[in-house]
């Protein structure tokens, strides 16, 4: 995509603050954005996955071209999420293609040409693997923040977890749990276990709770053991587990339980805020930032690359 505008950073005082413009990101739901669905390419949708589920614990075979067919009219239909089935069975073999690797390549740039968010995000994925289109990990990253700023929580995970990490000055940081964030109130778990714990360290105790909750809503196999802990709390200088309500400790325990692995505390007791001295990086640096956080010129409403010859 030759057409897309180069990173280019300032040799001024000013570089920074429009470096952090650029990083700026505010917070989109993904169903915002999904076009209302055909209520009979969803019925068909519905019942193609609901053999599908059915013969995960039985294989059928025979059973994959019943499921083509139903996916393959809803999807003409424009459903997104029969699209994606289709995709899946393409990519397991267990759907007919003349060219699998191009059809899918076509059906994710159908969900791009409607403003789908979820395209985006898996035309990131083809570019970082080189899968139907040529390998481009910088063009990727565009692909994610587009996803992100669209409102993909999978990709307000990978965006955030690029940017939030140790070596960015504070104000980039933020952006990226910001993302965790966003991420979280749409049922990612892993988003939520990121923000939540960092809102721990901050001692944002509330604000830790309530995340947490959410990531246990996720299935996020960790979170009810915060949870459990948080409620237990010996004292409210326990900068850990302390969350100032102990009387919801046995449902937080019941969940933990529940969950199995969840007791297993992922993150050392020890660790701080990965926060560092809020200073302006180098244009050098800067450019880097931009690149993490796939800002390195906008997308827009440019097409997804073509697939190589």
């Amino acid at each position: 995509m030759s057409d897309l505008p180069e990173i280019s950073v300032p040799q001024d005082g000013k570089s920074w603050a429009q470096v952090k413009a650029r990083l700026s990101f505010t917070c989109a739901y993904e169903k915002d954005r999904i076009p209302p669905r055909d209520p009979e390419a969803d019925q068909l949708y519905r019942y193609a996955r609901w053999l599908r589920k059915k013969n995960l614990l039985t294989e059928n075979p025979a059973q994959y071209p019943q499921m083509e067919r139903l996916l393959r009219i809803a999807t003409a239909y424009g459903h997104d999420k029969a699209n994606l089935e289709l995709r899946s069975l393409l990519g397991e073999g267990n759907a007919t293609s003349d060219n699998r690797e191009e059809e899918i390549y076509q059906l994710t740039q159908d969900l791009i040409r409607r403003g789908i968010p979820g395209g985006y995000y898996d035309m990131a994925r083809m570019l970082e693997q080189g899968y139907g289109v040529k390998e481009d990990e910088e063009l990727a990253l565009k692909y994610y923040r587009k996803a992100a700023d669209l409102g993909n929580p999978e990709a307000q995970y990978v965006v955030g977890d690029k940017i939030s990490g140790v070596g960015n000055p504070p104000d980039i940081q933020a952006i990226g749990y910001a993302m965790f964030r966003c991420a979280a109130e749409q049922g990612h778990g892993e988003a939520a276990l990121e923000y939540a714990i960092h809102q721990k360290i901050l001692k944002h105790y509330e604000e830790a709770l309530k995340i947490f909750q959410l990531g246990a809503k996720a299935g996020n196999e960790v979170a009810p053991s915060f949870l459990e802990h948080g409620f237990t709390g010996p004292a409210s200088n326990d900068e850990l587990h302390y969350l100032g309500q102990t009387k919801r400790s046995r449902t937080g325990k019941a969940i933990s339980h529940h969950c199995g692995h969840a007791l297993r505390l992922l993150l050392p007791e020890t660790s701080g805020p990965r926060n560092r001295p809020d200073r302006s990086p180098a244009p050098r640096q800067a450019a880097s930032l931009e690149r993490q956080a796939g800002v390195a010129g906008s997308l827009g409403s440019q097409p997804a690359p073509a697939p190589p010859q």
